[in-house]
């Protein structure tokens, strides 16, 4: 049976640690001739880790800190996940059609692939040759990397706990508000959240040895949501450009089955969230003390 993960072992210091190496090794990524699809995958995920550990850091960080590092990481994340974006909206759109059968046959699905294709082609050649976009991401990074080192000069022994503690706050604050009118940036919002802390935790049960128990049901959420979100960008995009297909009855059609697939994600997010966020943040921070 795996021990209970607990921040006791998971200093402030050892988090910011973590926050460096991760922004270090995505420098490294980009820093190669031209990066591929796996690379840019590789450093947008730790990107987000970085994010994540951020967060976690956010009570010992001086004031002013914490935005100004999100701020910065947000910035290096915009142009890879656009590339990344591309690459998924081909295999949900591919997913889709595959699933609901009869809709392969859907007049100018083809045309909207090879749109797709020719928008990812553009945006991985654009990451791949513009050295001053990666110019403009390396000076970010070393900003970012700084933001670590702006700590208050006390440091609290539960600082990282109050950190977890917040950002389960935020998540559980975010579900409420997609309860309450499920839009596309109130679920996005919510799975920000989860997936941050998914990170935190498999952070910490990483340095307690604990297993990964907690931190497999909230990544279980965050796909669940993520999957939700790509296909409300599928939608935008089908939407945003209806020469891409030819045909507007395929068109909409398209759009009713991926909005009919939405409410099913939707709606297994929600059965998932309503036993993660059941309690609240204070009984959630105890159970790690």
């Amino acid at each position: 049976m795996a021990s209970r993960p607990t921040t006791a072992a998971v200093t402030s210091s050892l988090a910011a640690r973590r926050l460096r190496k991760e922004l270090r090794r995505v420098g490294r990524t980009l820093h190669t001739a031209r990066p591929d699809a796996e690379a840019i995958h590789d450093a947008r995920d730790r990107i987000k880790r970085a994010r994540a550990t951020l967060r976690l850091l956010r009570p010992q960080l001086k004031k002013g800190a914490f935005r100004k590092g999100d701020r910065l990481l947000h910035r290096v994340t915009a142009p890879l996940g656009s590339v990344r974006d591309g690459a998924v909206l081909i295999d949900k759109l591919d997913a889709l059609l595959h699933q609901y059968h009869g809709a392969g046959a859907l007049v100018g699905t083809e045309s909207l692939r090879r749109a797709l294709d020719r928008d990812l082609s553009r945006k991985n050649d654009t990451l791949r040759t513009d050295k001053r976009l990666r110019r403009r991401i390396d000076r970010l990074l070393e900003r970012a990397s700084t933001t670590a080192k702006d700590r208050k000069h006390s440091q609290r022994r539960d600082s990282v706990r109050q950190g977890l503690r917040r950002t389960y706050r935020e998540a559980r604050e975010a579900l409420h508000r997609a309860q309450r009118k499920a839009t596309v940036k109130s679920l996005h919002t919510l799975r920000k959240r989860t997936k941050d802390l998914e990170l935190q935790l498999r952070f910490i049960e990483k340095q307690t040895a604990s297993g990964h128990g907690r931190s497999a049901a909230f990544r279980r959420l965050a796909d669940t949501l993520g999957d939700d979100h790509d296909l409300a960008v599928l939608h935008k995009r089908i939407a945003e450009d209806p020469s891409a297909m030819g045909d507007m009855e395929s068109q909409t059609r398209l759009i009713a089955l991926i909005e009919q697939h939405r409410l099913k994600l939707q709606r297994r997010a929600f059965l998932q969230a309503a036993h993660l966020y059941k309690i609240k943040s204070r009984e959630f921070a105890r159970r790690f003390a």
